[in-house]
């Protein structure tokens, strides 16, 4: 996994038991955009089951300085995702003591607070589509520290 916030929480991901116990070995993925490019075509390419942690946006605060990053995490395959939402809220990572909604990942940003979850659908061809759960966080920026660490 990268340095990056992305790669932080994927690698956090990765340590949390009952969530792994859900995937096969590996199958939680970092998506760098830089070396992937489409993503739509990298999670419609997912071979189940998997969870794909990818950066979803960046927005500005209302104070001069602080920024978000929305990071999202695609959940492909026969995988029960109040299960993975479940292990994500209630279960400490290995050798962590706090749940990982209340976790700093990084030191620019404030924890990631409580995931939402939400079907979505990406377009495959003429008249048929995809589904996937998607689960998405908000990291808020601490200070004015305009560090941008993706």
């Amino acid at each position: 996994m990268t340095n990056t916030l992305r790669g932080k929480l994927a690698g956090k991901l990765a340590a949390i038991s009952s969530l792994t116990s859900l995937f096969a070995t590996g199958s939680i993925e970092e998506y760098i955009e830089e070396e992937n490019g489409d993503l739509f075509a990298a999670i419609a390419n997912l071979k189940p089951p998997r969870l794909l942690v990818y950066v979803a946006g960046i927005s500005t605060g209302r104070q001069m300085g602080l920024f978000s990053q929305r990071l999202a995490m695609a959940i492909r395959g026969d995988v029960d995702p109040l299960a993975v939402y479940a292990a994500i809220v209630n279960e400490a990572p290995s050798g962590d003591s706090l749940a990982l909604p209340f976790q700093e990942l990084d030191a620019h940003y404030e924890p990631m607070g409580i995931p939402e979850l939400e079907r979505q659908f990406i377009q495959v061809g003429e008249g048929s589509s995809l589904s996937y759960w998607n689960l998405s966080v908000v990291f808020r920026s601490r200070s004015s520290d305009t560090t941008f660490v993706a």
